[in-house]
């Protein structure tokens, strides 16, 4: 936690007079860097850049005179716009360059053609576990024989490979689209994505300095992990090293989802705990002042090094090094000018890392430290004791300073965050000064670090408990509530000010109350679909190259299936979808369960439905686990049934419990689970992946496979078989599919054969997230029209629903079971469980009945 000598020099000290022009400096620099690699602008630039630079250039004179007004700075004005215009065209350019070489580059041409490339290189970042395989950034230096200079990201199985270990491997490289996870491996540097055929690691060729750094690590975890429980092991090892493969999923995705995740990323607070450790050695060793200052930066960059140059360490350790440096100098330095210095310095050394959330994060974190929290701290009351006045002023400050990012890079903000974080603060700090001694104590021998390690258990186990706790609360604000939130807190601020009567102490609990009020309606007030009454509703999110249906009819609402990464969970907090009846995950590709851990844990789900396998892999498995961890039932659907959910009525056509597809192509991909969900005014028809040999089943089986909107069947691969069109006689098809993906999809004949149909052809690759009502297409024509992709936002289906008439009764296909299950809501989740029926019939053919 900050002193608080900290706090009272930062208010002695005028803010104008110190900052100057650094901050704007260092703000220009950020966005000139991220959206340029946001929006992907080469070198050879465009009109949108012109405009970017021209924004900026006004940005920063009006900047400028701030500054002048306000200090009467004798600093020409237009010699600090010269200044900032350098530093948007520096970092622009730095940006612009490399993104030229990722489009244009020779990985770009090979993605293209989709050729088998060989590739040398060597390991430049610490492997991180993905959906069951390791991802590894590979710095290539040949490629097919040619030298090559660029980074590239490699998804793989085996064992792990360490920093600076050699890479060899042949694969097809593929482009990276612009949403989810390859939006996230861009913003690392990676020009395509392998998953290779092969690939070898050579220990031989790593370093002196990776080797050693990697001895620290290794010994670290092993002395970690030899008395204390896993689970807390882990913690501790991602405390002090930053390496978090010892979290399990679970925990991660809890400290995430209570917004405690910057614990396990090194930042500012433990290169706080080991500077001061180091320091109180150099105390103790009776060095001179000059002398101690170097031994102190060595110290930094070997920990910023051992800790993987993450961001939020490397702008802790540049931030240190810049205050060290004037220290040094015989300069007062000023923590908050040093950030702006340590901003610009990072960009000047990669102007990419403009666009990395960590350092968005980390430099707005400690900025709202170092300006909000001393406002923060004079305002709470004298009453309490001065630690818990500076922890609950840093935790505030930094929450209100990332809030913007969060809102904007995530969709939502977790109030839970303020009061776990407060909560966990203390013990985090005592696990992580345990960690740094149990890691001394392990380089000097084993069962020293073991025993240190084992003493700090009680302190991670209490950051886990908190997490866990936080994480099950439901408590995400979107922009829609905020706003909310604060035009409620302007107004009563705005009637204390101009009404004395409101003054008095009993209006100012008055006025608690109503921000206590405002704050629970937000929070607690359910959410329809989107004022669409009874109508069915499909909103398809756009994950990328996967799929996530959501389907809505009154207060009823099912998921079917959850894309590769948490876009779909991040999406359903951000738009108010804070409870699911029904989560259906078709198969166990990544593609459609890679999501599914992050659903189970933001949003509150009734139930899961999924197939169960012999070897489905590591990812079904952590959605198991999860969902057990979350108390929600799960089980395979009722096969051949219809279920009715409040006023749907969903008819499960596939898979068959025979394993008829065992020995076709992808025999995972024709077990989807296929849907049909029907209501009086409409009917929908949800594909999967499935291929050929399910649909001409599908289409002898005699099921009514009639709807009035579908999924397209596998992204719209060839596997198709396109007499399913003719028979499902849809007037809308929906495929969700990545942009630029390597697959082709959806293929050219697929569209050919539904245009020949006069089909209308819905693509999130085109459209993105899109929503529709589901009904026949004459009672459509009734209202406004769809458009030419199909899509409405939601105001205009506001106004279709007004307008639109009853649609045709569509009932299910005769002769099977109906049992009916109710939505789930708040404190009761509705339960499905299977009545035995004798003679040893499968799960998938028992009948249903509902329990509370």
């Amino acid at each position: 936690m900050k002193n608080p000598d900290l706090f009272d020099a930062a208010d002695a000290a005028p803010l104008g007079h110190i900052l100057g022009i650094a901050p704007l400096l260092a703000v220009a620099g950020m966005l000139a860097g991220a959206l340029t690699h946001t929006f992907s602008l080469s070198i050879t630039g465009n009109i949108f850049a012109t405009v970017l630079l021209l924004c900026i250039l006004g940005l920063s004179l009006a900047g400028m005179y701030a500054v002048k007004q306000r200090q009467n700075a004798t600093l020409c004005p237009w010699f600090g716009v010269l200044l900032i215009v350098l530093t948007v065209m520096v970092v622009a350019f730095g940006v612009g360059v490399r993104e030229e070489l990722r489009q244009t580059g020779p990985f770009a041409v090979a993605a293209a053609k989709s050729s088998l490339v060989a590739v040398t290189g060597q390991v430049v970042t610490e492997p991180r576990p993905v959906a069951g395989r390791w991802l590894t950034f590979v710095r290539v230096v040949d490629l097919d024989g040619r030298p090559v200079r660029q980074r590239v990201a490699v998804l793989h199985a085996g064992p792990p490979p360490a920093l600076g270990f050699g890479a060899s491997f042949r694969g097809v490289p593929r482009s990276l689209s612009d949403t989810g996870f390859h939006r996230w491996l861009a913003q690392q540097h990676a020009a395509v994505v392998f998953e290779p055929q092969t690939v070898a690691f050579d220990p031989s060729q790593q370093g002196l300095l990776a080797r050693a750094s990697e001895t620290v690590r290794e010994r670290t975890r092993t002395a970690a992990h030899r008395f204390a429980p896993p689970d807390t092991a882990g913690l501790m090892v991602a405390l002090v090293t930053g390496d978090r493969r010892g979290i399990t999923a679970s925990d991660s995705e809890a400290m995430r989802s209570a917004g405690m995740s910057h614990l396990t990323a090194v930042s500012g607070m433990h290169l706080g705990v080991f500077s001061a450790g180091v320091l109180l050695l150099l105390a103790a060793s009776g060095l001179p002042q000059p002398a101690r200052r170097i031994v102190l930066a060595v110290a930094l960059v070997w920990f910023a090094f051992v800790t993987r140059f993450q961001p939020s360490v490397l702008r802790a350790g540049v931030m240190a090094l810049v205050l060290l440096y004037g220290g040094w100098r015989g300069r007062v330095g000023d923590a908050r000018h040093a950030l702006s210095v340590t901003v610009l310095l990072v960009l000047a050394v990669d102007p990419r890392l403009a666009a990395s959330v960590g350092l968005q994060l980390s430099a707005s974190a400690t900025a709202g430290v170092l300006i909000l929290a001393p406002l923060v701290r004079r305002r709470l009351p004298r009453q309490l004791p001065q630690k818990v006045r500076d922890v609950i002023a840093v935790t505030s400050g930094a929450q209100l300073a990332v809030m913007p990012l969060l809102l904007g890079t995530f969709g939502g903000v977790s109030l839970a965050a303020f009061p776990a974080n407060i909560s966990a603060s203390l013990f985090a700090v005592s696990a992580a000064m345990f960690g740094f001694v149990g890691a001394v104590g392990a380089l000097i021998h084993p069962l020293i670090g073991s025993v240190v390690f084992y003493g700090a258990t009680p302190f991670a186990a209490v950051v886990l408990a908190i997490a866990r706790f936080f994480a099950r609360l439901p408590v995400i604000i979107n922009a829609q509530m905020l706003l909310l939130v604060l035009v409620g807190v302007g107004v009563l601020i705005a009637l204390v000010r101009f009404h004395p009567w409101l003054r008095r102490r009993w209006a100012h609990i008055a006025v608690v109350v109503v921000v206590v009020a405002l704050l629970a309606m937000a929070f607690t007030t359910p959410v329809r679909t989107t004022g669409v009454g009874d109508r069915l509703l499909l909103t398809v999110i756009d994950v990328g190259q996967g799929d996530a249906w959501l389907v809505e009819h009154g207060q009823v609402r099912i998921l079917v299936d959850t894309g590769t990464d948490d876009t779909a969970a991040r999406w359903l907090a951000r738009n108010g979808r804070r409870t699911v009846d029904l989560l259906v995950l078709t198969h166990p590709h990544l593609d459609h369960i890679g999501g599914a851990q992050a659903v189970l844990n933001r949003i509150r789900i009734g139930q899961v439905w999924m197939m169960t396998y012999d070897n489905d892999g590591p990812v079904a498995a952590g959605v198991r686990a999860t969902a057990r961890q979350q108390g929600v039932l799960l089980h395979e659907p009722p096969v051949f049934q219809t279920v009715a959910l409040g006023g749907l009525q969903i008819s499960v056509l596939n898979p068959p419990a025979n394993r008829t597809y065992r020995g076709t192509n992808s025999e995972w991909n024709n077990e989807s689970i296929v849907l049909r969900i029907g209501t009086l005014e409409g009917t929908l028809l949800l594909m999967g992946d499935t291929e050929a040999p399910a649909h001409q089943m599908l289409l002898t089986s005699g099921f009514d496979l009639s709807a009035d909107v579908f999924a397209v069947p596998h992204h719209g691969s060839a596997t198709t078989d396109v007499a399913l069109f003719a028979a499902v006689g849809a007037h809308t098809a929906v495929v969700s599919v990545g942009g630029d993906n390597p697959y082709g999809h959806p293929h050219r004949e697929i569209v050919a054969a539904l245009e020949a149909l006069g089909t209308r052809i819905v693509r999130t690759d085109e459209s993105g997230t899109v929503t529709m009502l589901v009904a026949p297409a004459q009672v459509l024509a009734h209202g406004p029209p769809i458009g030419a992709e199909g899509v409405q936002d939601e105001r205009r289906l506001r106004r279709t629903v007004r307008r639109v008439r009853p649609g045709p009764d569509r009932p299910g296909r005769s002769g099977t079971h109906t049992a009916r299950l109710r939505p789930a809501r708040r404190s009761t989740a509705a339960r499905v469980a299977p009545r035995g029926t004798g003679g040893g019939e499968s799960a998938s053919r028992q009948h249903y009945r509902v329990r509370s």
